[in-house]
């Protein structure tokens, strides 16, 4: 497709560069706030699909959309949720996150080979609708899951016992919210 366009290869190699350079902030970020985190990333991953979609021809649309697709990786996210829905049960939470894993490296695998028969019969706005579409997919479904609203209700929480006192505990906090 850049080469359709006329636009400079290195510059599709430098959004994905700096998009995954940037995964590693985000992870960070994520491991620093809450599993929260990954609502808002969604959202804006979401909305440069979209724009990718209006903007097909505009190279600044397509390299953000690249930009998002590497940086703003929901997977640690993800697993975390699966990890909350089977933590009391050590055997089966294992195996569920490492299920989750297994099934993200199989989705990586397969995309390459999916993304080239979608790119030989439907272009390049194929593959952003189908991006749009499933990363759509993803803000539903983590915007529907209890742990990453409580992850939002830890960091309330946090800011609001901070102002009260500064000797409270992550153990306290914890033990305030909902199971």
């Amino acid at each position: 497709y850049f080469r359709d366009m006329a636009w400079p290869i290195w510059h599709g190699g430098l959004a994905v560069a700096a998009g995954f350079l940037g995964r590693t902030m985000i992870q960070h970020l994520q491991l620093q706030f809450g599993i929260w985190v990954a609502l808002p990333m969604t959202l804006f991953h979401f909305t440069a699909c979209i724009l990718a979609i209006v903007f097909i021809q505009d190279e600044w649309a397509i390299l953000l959309e690249m930009l998002c697709l590497h940086a703003l990786d929901p997977t640690m996210s993800i697993e975390a949720v699966v990890y909350d829905f089977f933590k009391h049960q050590p055997g089966a939470s294992r195996q569920a996150t490492s299920t989750s894993l297994s099934i993200m490296t199989l989705a990586v695998a397969l995309s390459t080979g999916v993304g080239g028969v979608i790119y030989d019969y439907w272009g390049w706005q194929g593959l952003a609708i189908v991006h749009t579409v499933f990363e759509g997919l993803v803000v539903v479904v983590l915007w529907l899951q209890k742990p990453c609203w409580r992850s939002v209700a830890v960091v309330l929480l946090r800011r609001e016992m901070r102002s009260k006192s500064s000797k409270v505990s992550n153990k306290e906090i914890q033990g305030s919210l909902p199971a």
